[in-house]
């Protein structure tokens, strides 16, 4: 019976021991419980946020390519200051100075200062095939060159033919101190090239390309 008794006492502290633990455990797993749905809840709110900011990130990528798109599309200036070439400059003994730069200068006023305030371009020579080259440094639409003569020996620029690179856009057959000369529709041009079939010099105060771009090969074919 004496043993039975302390049978009976040693189960009952098991229990009681064992009921302890899986109380410990239960408290245990509703602490992890408790923290994986705050960690899941955290979790959620980044990824709402991060997908927020992926939206207002697609939005102003759009609106800067709507941006780009509307200034492309805009007529505008788009030869001052570029790049030009002539095939000889006017001058002797390394004192050439009436560079093909000065048609791209923004100066062109009623001035008949050519060799000081208001200076022209002004190859070396009057022969056929003087050549005056503007780069324009992209692809762009064309749409109207203007060309500022000299105001002085207008008859200079008689016989100049106009092209956008290949396409060509006019010719000078009479003196005036400006022509405009417009683009047909869908003419794309890297260069603009002005080219003398007489022979004699040619002179300008100032070349203006007027068009939109610039634009990638893909765009235009």
């Amino acid at each position: 019976k004496v043993q039975s008794e302390k049978i009976e006492g040693i189960e009952s502290k098991v229990a009681e021991k064992i009921e302890g633990m899986d109380s410990k455990l239960k408290e245990e797993f509703e602490k992890m419980d408790s923290k994986l749905v705050e960690e899941m809840a955290s979790i959620e709110a980044a990824g709402e946020e991060h997908s927020e900011n992926l939206v207002e990130l697609k939005s102003l990528v759009t609106k800067v390519d709507n941006k780009v798109e509307v200034m492309r599309s805009e007529v505008r200036l788009i030869s001052q200051h570029k790049l030009t070439w002539q095939n000889n400059t006017w001058g002797t003994g390394g004192q050439e100075r009436l560079f093909s730069d000065y048609v791209v200068d923004g100066v062109y006023t009623l001035s008949n200062d050519w060799n000081g305030l208001n200076p022209i371009n002004h190859p070396a020579n009057a022969q056929r095939n003087n050549m005056l080259i503007i780069d324009l440094g992209g692809l762009f639409k064309i749409h109207t060159v203007k060309l500022w003569s000299r105001l002085e020996y207008q008859s200079n620029n008689l016989g100049v033919f106009l092209y956008a690179d290949e396409e060509i856009l006019g010719g000078i057959a009479e003196e005036k101190p400006l022509y405009n000369f417009r683009a047909n529709d869908q003419v794309y041009a890297r260069k603009i090239y002005l080219k003398q079939s007489l022979a004699k010099y040619m002179n300008f105060r100032e070349v203006q390309v007027f068009g939109s771009g610039p634009f990638n090969e893909n765009e235009v074919h």
